[in-house]
């Protein structure tokens, strides 16, 4: 996601639009960083590790 905070502002939306919202329940929040893909003869993470 590049821009964390277009997520903040659905959740918000959908806090008070959602008519399920009531039973939802947060549990746990994450940041994941999913490298691209590695090129042939690479190992995945390898542009990351070497930069």
């Amino acid at each position: 996601m590049r821009d964390p905070t277009l997520f903040t502002r659905v959740r918000e939306r959908l806090t008070t639009r959602d008519d399920l919202h009531p039973y939802a329940e947060h549990r746990a929040s994450a940041l994941a960083y999913v490298p691209p893909t590695s090129a042939p003869g690479e190992y995945v993470g390898k542009r990351f590790l070497d930069s």
